[in-house]
């Protein structure tokens, strides 16, 4: 049995609310319900119990996990689209265009198609492969890398795009988890 399910449904909310509000105790406390009057010292009478700490480590971790997990997930197709190579998905001359069998193709160049159309007329069988947007995904790649910001100019570094989580100070850590949770429950800002 989890730590987690041993602690009273007052206290879950505690852990969720502290994890979400950047590891602000007394917010965390004030909306798990406990008084605003001693939500303070509540927060941190609750913080030094055991099984609370456990259960707060146990979320970040979680948090951390499933965000570098989505993000490794969308790093992947987002670098098989702007590595796609069409040879890989078909091969012509300037007769005949052949499509490969779509389970001979790598996960990378399946991920990369977009939509296959064929058109079939009395005067034969038209196809057509498109594939997602290279450039874009180019685009999105040198942003999440840090290369280019915003402003798409090469020698301007996004430090958003690529944080220096060493360089963070604990509050800075604290604050870039409460996002990426906001953001794991759909509420961006």
């Amino acid at each position: 049995m989890s730590t987690r399910s041993k602690l009273p449904s007052r206290q879950k909310l505690f852990v969720e609310k502290y994890i979400a509000n950047g590891m602000n105790g007394s917010r965390a406390a004030i909306e798990a319900g406990y008084s605003v009057k001693t939500a303070r010292i509540t927060a941190s009478k609750l913080l030094t119990k055991p099984n609370i700490k456990a259960e707060v480590s146990r979320r970040i971790r979680e948090v951390l996990t499933d965000t570098e997990m989505m993000t490794l997930q969308w790093l992947k197709q987002v670098k098989g689209i702007a590595e796609y190579d069409m040879r890989k998905a078909a091969e012509w001359d300037e007769n005949t265009l052949t499509l490969k069998p779509s389970n001979q193709l790598d996960d990378a160049t399946a991920m990369a198609i977009q939509e296959v159309q064929y058109n079939s007329t009395d005067s034969g069988t038209t196809m057509k492969i498109k594939a997602y947007d290279k450039v874009r995904a180019l685009e999105q790649l040198a942003k999440f890398l840090g290369v280019i910001g915003d402003g798409f100019t090469v020698d301007e570094r996004s430090e958003e795009h690529a944080p220096n989580v060493e360089a963070m100070s604990p509050a800075q850590r604290r604050e870039r988890i409460a996002e990426l949770y906001r953001k794991l429950n759909g509420k961006v800002d």
